[in-house]
């Protein structure tokens, strides 16, 4: 109730599909993501899209596409390649049609998806939506796929801006933040991003401010060290909070990290079979069986 009454909810209807992520360290993007919400918005057409929707923006590092969007562009140039059901498209629009081609595109898909949550389970669909777009827009053709970098690490850390100004990325502990972190921030008066990856990004600081946010900051749990453990193991809601779950995962991840046995790499606990959260690259898995016992396999 109280996130309705401050303004973030203007559509009741079309809250569980704004679900909108665009590349963290690239301010120049939030002007695209607001036209696109307001482009979603403005139609009743997608409205009933599943919840799993989902948008993107990337600047063109790719690590947006990492996540693979059911509807989004990736800035090639002064143009933007569409990228639909996760995979990268032959086709470029310019920027201000990015927000209407994918509402669009959107539309077009909830009006033919039958019982489909995601794009890419209807692969067929993908031509028609081109096809459409191409009649309704002005497109270009790329003749390769551009490649996509690699990019799947949350930026964490000092990270220098041009100017002298400074950007902090932080972890966040099983993507979780307590109100004090919260009004932190909010004194901080700060921009400050969410980011795909269970992190946030404080934009624009001054030094002077940047080394103030991270002495106030680290010790309320934001996580401002790269090698951090807590950045390698993550987990689910688990118990209480998840009636489905088999186990109490963020306890038993962070007996994992008090331990001596943490594996290479990432590593993920899913309290059941949905998995809920885990990584979309190679990773350990902890898959409860139990409360406290664990499938351990390797997925990739």
């Amino acid at each position: 109730m109280r996130v309705t009454q401050a303004g973030f909810v203007p559509s009741q209807p079309h809250d569980k599909i704004r679900n909108i992520i665009a590349s963290p360290l690239s301010p120049e993007l939030w002007p695209l993501v607001d036209a696109l919400d307001a482009a979603l918005l403005a139609t009743d057409a997608t409205a009933g899209l599943s919840g799993r929707t989902l948008f993107g923006i990337d600047a063109g590092d790719g690590a947006i596409i990492s996540q693979e969007p059911d509807f989004a562009a990736r800035k090639v140039g002064d143009r933007y390649q569409l990228v639909l059901g996760g995979a990268p498209q032959h086709v470029t629009v310019s920027e201000s049609d990015v927000p209407e081609v994918l509402a669009f595109a959107a539309a077009w898909w909830q009006a033919h998806r039958g019982d489909a949550w995601r794009l890419h389970e209807t692969p067929e669909d993908i031509s028609l939506i081109l096809a459409d777009i191409a009649e309704a827009f002005a497109v270009d053709k790329l003749d390769e796929l551009p490649a996509v970098p690699e990019t799947t690490a949350a930026p964490i850390g000092w990270i220098d801006n041009d100017h002298g100004r400074v950007t902090l990325g932080a972890g966040l502990r099983f993507g979780f933040f307590p109100a004090a972190v919260a009004a932190m921030l909010a004194t901080l008066g700060a921009e400050t991003t969410i980011t795909p990856w269970a992190s946030l990004v404080i934009h624009d600081l001054d030094e002077s401010h940047a080394e103030a946010a991270i002495k106030a900051l680290a010790p309320l749990g934001l996580i401002f060290d790269a090698d951090s453990p807590w950045l390698r193991i993550t987990a689910c809601t688990g118990l209480p909070g998840c009636a489905k779950s088999k186990s109490h995962t963020h306890d038993d991840a962070v007996a994992l990290m008090n331990s001596d046995n943490i594996p290479d790499g990432l590593v993920h606990f899913s309290g059941c079979d949905r998995r809920c959260g885990h990584p979309r690259v190679a990773h350990t898995e902890y898959l409860a069986v139990a409360e406290g016992e664990y499938l351990i396999t390797h997925q990739r």
